[in-house]
């Protein structure tokens, strides 16, 4: 999984981490619990309805981000979040407001585990 964030902090970087991914009834989900990338915490979740195969779609996301101190911001639910997906994984771009009021602003891009 690769992260590049801008809010509200700035930090990249690549973990190998298991992302479990399915495809069930038209339904793409893909999921990663925790991604520790240079001291900070990523989590996601990524849906998109009526998958058909490789192309971009509309998706729900939800994000969290725990910073080294401790700070948490998620964005519980975020929608029509534009993302790139195919069989083997994906991307998307989300800046939205998190529930503790400050902007989570990254790209993410991931591998489905075997």
């Amino acid at each position: 999984m690769t992260v590049a964030a801008t809010e509200p902090v700035a930090f990249s970087g690549f973990v190998e981490t298991p992302v479990e991914c399915s495809i069930s009834r038209g339904l793409y989900s893909a999921a990663a619990s925790s991604a520790s990338i240079n001291g900070y915490t990523v989590s996601f979740k990524v849906s998109a309805l009526r998958y058909t195969g490789p192309a971009e779609y509309q998706t729900t996301v939800v994000v969290t981000l725990v910073q080294p101190d401790g700070t948490t911001t998620t964005v519980p639910a975020a929608p029509q979040v534009p993302a790139s997906i195919n069989d083997a994984g994906g991307s998307f771009s989300i800046s939205q407001t998190g529930t503790n009021g400050r902007t989570l602003a990254l790209s993410l891009t991931w591998s489905c585990s075997p």
